[in-house]
């Protein structure tokens, strides 16, 4: 594969951005309007000289080929070869199988487009398809969603697709290779799709990469022991635990809403976009997963979960809501009025359903509520025992330490109980290695006189290393000063280190884990914006200030320290630390 340094190096981040967006100069920075969610004031920030972006509203950030990846909804190895082009580095996949496998995909992308058309050519003129044609009718679907969506139909025969390839001159094993064709055990083949009102299943960049195929009355073969909803196998394209319905038609609208609403079954997303509410999705065939969760991910953090209000649906949003959590998502879950499905809801009475999507409860709450409404009986101790189960699993995922906190919180509330029970609960599974590990981190069980980590003091220490490594070089001496967190004491004896033995700050950064050096990255963009309106001559004086705070941070917990020590002392009877313990107390509040 091509030196990924060499394309970086060679590209001006500034330059592939700015074809994208109107960058505007901004201090040491560029900012413009960020591309992956709707905002009305400018958070989207490029710095040019570490070749890094960053967007404060949504947290999106990395490098060039970052953006583009993103943008441009490609894989990594895509997005490699479309910059090296432009950088002017020769692009070479890293084996032959890799060169073949991409020449295999292509192979079968273009089969399953040839298929698509010519189903949706079946399923608008076949005489055979005038049973399809009528359900789609009877289900109120418009013919602007059949042409959108490029439904089919296969026809009712065994061989239609494999004598299509042969006409085309094509080898049938494509046909194999794209789930279109079954080839025996013994010997030959048949279509896998027969009788069928076909949904093609696309991916980000509208091609199709599989099929999912609903019987019809009277027009497939051996009704009985053929399944409603038949999906093509997996593939080189197609992957079940990755594949989103409608995904191609919705992700602008999801990133314009910042919400995607996901539904369980094709026919509920047909019925949200042709009324309007076209930021929604579905999966394909199988349950939410870490994978599908990723690709949404990309396109905004909000994620309303809109399934069957029945016991299975529960379950499932239950399990969605999880999944979702532990990637840093904040699931919703929408309320379906009446009972109904989401595609009879909407057809029913669209204004409804949207309120109902407005409206979706966050995931926990939702939850919460559900388990411990009066109308299922007094909340008896067994019952406190079973919802702090049921929820605590919940509250495990998500990955957020003020998140897990707060709902703690809530549920202890809400149960009657003191937190202190619960985080026992969930030390009880952490020796399981159930428990998430920012709770067991933050449990006061574990860590009682701990603070949380977005405590004041903590996010002081977090700004002065920022300073520090931005403006390494207009750095005054450095003294040595206790930090509260690990991570930031040791970069900052990096840093003194480095400034003593007058190296560059590269020796500090280029070691990192690729992990944290992304993080330190994002701190830096963050401290040239907030102060970017700042006078250079003015730096060595913030950098100076910010580090004082922290050292009289440090003097007025000894006071207080000393405080209780003297009382403490003379509550004892012993005078003579007392005395001694004063006079450190006195030193420590003399005002400088």
């Amino acid at each position: 594969m091509a030196d990924i340094e060499e394309i970086k190096k060679r590209l001006n981040i500034e330059q592939v951005i700015g074809d994208y967006l109107t960058l505007k100069k901004s201090g040491t920075t560029l900012k413009a309007l960020c591309p992956f969610h709707t905002e009305k004031t400018p958070s989207f920030t490029v710095s040019a000289e570490r070749g890094t972006w960053h967007c404060f509203g949504c947290n999106e950030g990395g490098d060039v080929i970052a953006f583009v990846q993103k943008i441009d909804n490609l894989s990594f190895v895509e997005t490699v070869e479309k910059l090296a082009a432009r950088a002017g580095v020769e692009f070479k996949p890293q084996t032959e199988a890799d060169k073949q496998k991409k020449t295999d995909r292509a192979e079968i992308i273009s089969v399953l487009d040839m298929a698509t058309k010519f189903f949706h050519q079946c399923l608008l003129k076949h005489p055979a398809a005038e049973a399809a044609r009528t359900y789609i009718k009877e289900r109120g679907i418009s013919a602007e969603i059949v042409e959108q969506f490029s439904l089919g139909y296969a026809p009712n025969a065994w061989h239609t697709m494999e004598q299509l390839l042969q006409k085309k001159g094509i080898n049938v094993k494509w046909g194999v290779a794209a789930g279109l064709i079954v080839q025996k055990p013994g010997g030959g083949y048949y279509d896998r799709f027969r009788g069928r009102l076909l949904f093609p299943i696309m991916n980000a960049a509208g091609q199709t990469i599989a099929f999912t195929g609903r019987v019809l009355k009277d027009t497939s073969d051996d009704q009985s022991n053929q399944p409603k909803y038949l999906n093509s196998s997996e593939s080189l394209v197609f992957k079940k635990s990755e594949a989103l319905y409608a995904i191609h038609l919705a992700k602008n609208a999801i990133r314009q809403k910042n919400q995607v609403v996901l539904m369980e079954g094709q026919m509920d997303v047909l019925a949200a976009h042709q009324f309007g509410f076209s930021n929604t999705v579905a999966t394909s065939g199988t349950a939410v997963g870490e994978a599908h969760v990723e690709v949404l991910k990309r396109y905004s953090e909000h994620l309303a979960l809109a399934f069957d209000s029945d016991q299975a649906g529960l379950k499932a949003a239950k399990a969605a809501a999880k999944i979702a959590w532990s990637h840093g998502l904040n699931p919703l879950i929408v309320s379906i009025p009446e009972g109904k499905d989401p595609d009879e809801c909407i057809r029913t009475n669209s204004a409804l359903w949207e309120k109902a999507v407005k409206e979706a409860k966050p995931a926990f709450d939702y939850f919460l509520n559900l388990s411990s409404d009066p109308q299922q009986g007094s909340i008896t101790t067994l019952r406190k025992k079973a919802i702090s189960e049921e929820l605590l699993e919940l509250i495990q995922s998500a990955k957020s330490a003020v998140e897990q906190g707060e709902y703690m919180r809530r549920l202890a509330n809400r149960l009657g109980i003191k937190e202190e029970s619960l985080y026992a609960d969930l030390s009880k599974q952490s020796k399981q290695n159930r428990i998430s590990p920012v709770i067991a981190k933050t449990s006061p069980i574990s860590q009682k006189a701990a603070q949380t980590s977005g405590s004041p003091m903590q996010e002081q220490e977090r700004l002065a290393i920022g300073l520090l490594l931005t403006y390494f070089d207009k750095l005054p001496e450095l003294t040595p000063i206790p930090f509260e967190v690990p991570a930031f004491a040791d970069m900052y004896q990096k840093i003194v280190t480095a400034k003593e033995q007058k190296q560059p700050i590269e020796s500090v950064l280029e070691p990192l884990p690729k992990a944290v050096a992304k993080r330190i990255d994002t701190l830096i963009l963050e401290t040239l914006r907030r102060h970017e309106l700042l006078d250079e001559s003015d730096i060595p004086e913030e950098i100076t200030d910010s580090l004082e705070r922290l050292k009289e941070r440090d003097r007025e917990t000894r006071v207080v320290s000393n405080a209780q020590a003297i009382a403490a002392a003379f509550a004892s009877g012993d005078k003579d630390r007392a005395k001694q313990l004063l006079k450190s107390l006195e030193h420590d509040m003399v005002i400088e």
